[in-house]
């Protein structure tokens, strides 16, 4: 955000000419949406939804407006709300559903079904924001909202010197563009604020609970002769991505011993990233997660053949790493994208634990000597032909008729 404060006090936010022509509409149908004739009814709609978030009862005076909106303004200035904005709070419910749309680059149709609906509120705000122009080229945020207390303060000293008061049929288009504008500041600054001080509090937290995984890795291995949890050592070419079936399907098993002998807690190992990660055991008896959606890291697949050690410093490699996006989309039945991040973070990165016991951030899933933390060695070769291939030398030629070519 910018920190150059201009000076500037001429208000020159505005609605657009659609946007405008519909609230007078909206105004004139005495608020009632069936009277507002069908080609604006939609952009009313979408206007009474903003008008809905102003805690004024809309049969107050035009003064009575005036007066709660500079209250309003006041308490802000007096509790630094701009400086404070990171106290305010969401539900848990409308958080959950906030990450999720976030986390499925704001498309609602990936969300799933339990936080779609309230999703979809927070998707309608943000296209809110989007579709009304309060900003203009070379001001900053501090310029309109300078504009904007000024505005709302010379309406309250016009307001004094008019001999009647109407009722909110007299609003004047300016007046309600006003107040609007204030809301619609305060939530464009507040909205990216918002969502990257969550982001970063969840980086935060979960490199926390992965330093106390790592903790509980080093004690099992103080207990286990070096070695990283096991429950099925081989899965002797079988499956190991069936997550809540029996140990030798369940890679995510061998993780789960930390948690089943008490060497961790069920809660370092659910990441704030992911809205479906238990915090607590629901069975004592239990030797896995119950389902694939719940586990919040992947861990180092166990061969039956070499001996993976904690503690190793020669040549250390990830043991643990937040969850896989490949496993996930194999199992959903979606194509891969080899080089894809954790969902964990929005794609931007995943934490990774080493076998020397550190803690680091990669903003890739592939490392420095090449290896890909999701892939093995033999898909890694396969991805990294058709890499090479990537360019056609244009002599290539339909494989049937129903093999589709398109050229320049």
């Amino acid at each position: 955000m910018s920190t150059n404060h201009g000076h500037e006090t001429t208000d020159s936010s505005h609605l657009g000419p659609d946007d405008a022509a519909a609230l007078e509409a909206l105004i004139d149908a005495g608020y009632d949406l069936n009277q507002v004739r069908e080609p604006l009814r939609q952009r009313a709609a979408r206007i009474a939804d903003l008008l809905g978030l102003i805690d004024t009862p809309i049969e107050q005076s035009q003064t009575d407006l005036v007066n709660r909106t500079a209250d309003l303004i006041g308490r802000a200035e007096r509790t630094s709300l701009v400086s404070d904005s990171m106290n305010a709070q969401l539900s848990p419910a409308d958080e959950d559903a906030l990450d999720a749309w976030v986390m499925a680059g704001a498309r609602r149709s990936s969300i799933p079904g339990s936080l779609r609906d309230r999703a979809q509120q927070h998707e309608h705000l943000a296209q809110l924001i989007k579709d009304t122009p309060v900003a203009e080229r070379g001001r900053t945020s501090a310029d309109l909202i300078e504009a904007t207390l000024h505005r709302v303060s010379q309406t309250e000293v016009d307001q004094r010197d008019r001999m009647s008061i109407g009722r909110i049929r007299g609003l004047q288009l300016a007046d309600i563009v006003s107040v609007a504008a204030i809301l619609l500041l305060a939530v464009s600054v507040a909205f990216p604020l918002f969502g990257s001080m969550r982001h970063q509090s969840r980086l935060s937290a979960c490199d926390a609970n992965l330093g106390r995984v790592a903790s509980a890795l080093g004690i099992y291995a103080g207990a286990n002769e070096s070695s990283l949890p096991v429950m099925t050592a081989g899965f002797g070419g079988g499956s190991w991505m069936r997550v809540g079936q029996e140990p030798k399907n369940s890679n995510s098993a061998n993780l789960y011993v930390l948690v089943r002998n008490r060497y961790a807690e069920m809660s370092d190992l659910a990441c704030p990233g992911n809205p479906n990660a238990p915090t607590r055991e629901t069975r004592s008896d239990a030797h896995d997660w119950q389902q694939l959606e719940d586990v919040s890291y992947s861990y180092q697949v166990q061969d039956g053949q070499t001996a993976r050690r904690f503690w190793e410093t020669a040549l250390p490699t990830p043991t643990i790493a937040d969850r896989s996006p490949v496993v996930l989309r194999i199992v959903r039945g979606e194509p891969i994208q080899p080089e894809a991040n954790s969902p964990n973070h929005g794609s931007r990165g995943q934490h990774l634990i080493w076998t020397d016991g550190s803690v680091t951030w990669a903003t890739s899933p592939v490392l420095e000597n090449k290896d890909n933390i999701w892939l093995p060695r033999s898909i890694e070769q396969v991805v990294s032909e058709v890499k090479r291939y990537y360019g056609m030398k244009g002599n290539e030629v339909p494989a049937s008729g129903q093999d589709a070519l398109l050229g320049p």
